[in-house]
């Protein structure tokens, strides 16, 4: 009751743990692919960039408000 827990991505274990964890989603998929590209335009010589993947959030009962 005193601490509130979230994951990145989809933990192996998830669905066995209980109460369900609230976590932050990507499709890893997509960030391998991003990565890999990002590398190899580096490879290819130009500049570093940044991007913003999409990213949710499902709410599970391991996350609560805080007290008042």
């Amino acid at each position: 009751e005193d601490v509130s827990l979230v994951t990145c991505d989809d933990l192996p274990l998830a669905e066995f743990i209980n109460p369900p964890l609230a976590r932050v989603t990507r499709d890893p998929m997509h960030v391998g692919e991003k990565a890999a590209e990002l590398v190899l335009e580096q490879i290819n010589g130009a500049a570093p960039r940044q991007i913003v993947l999409p990213t949710g959030f499902a709410l599970g009962e391991s996350c609560a408000p805080p007290r008042k």
